[in-house]
């Protein structure tokens, strides 16, 4: 299952689309948090159902030179084993 999550919506962690809104601060910090937990919950869901699951964040698509990205998730779609993969992928 790939999915393209917009950063802001989704909370893309420590990505600048992923600003927060200053006004009516705990409305937002409630729907942002609702947002987070559902996809967590539909990523747990569809994992068990044998999924695999991977999700292209909006920043990475904003490159001018997309084939290292699409390169990237085709060769994990072909010949990756990972249950759960994200782009960028996160650099800890």
């Amino acid at each position: 299952m790939l999915f393209v999550h917009g950063c802001f919506w989704h909370r893309h962690a420590g990505c600048k689309l992923a600003s927060r809104p200053a006004t009516n601060e705990k409305f937002w910090a409630e729907k942002f948090q609702l947002n987070v937990d559902r996809d967590r919950r539909q990523t747990e869901l569809l994992i068990q159902a044998g999924w695999r699951v991977f999700v292209i964040w909006e920043c990475s698509l904003r490159n001018n030179d997309l084939t290292p990205l699409f390169s990237s998730v085709f060769s994990e779609l072909q010949f990756g084993k990972a249950l759960y993969q994200e782009w960028p992928i996160n650099k800890k």
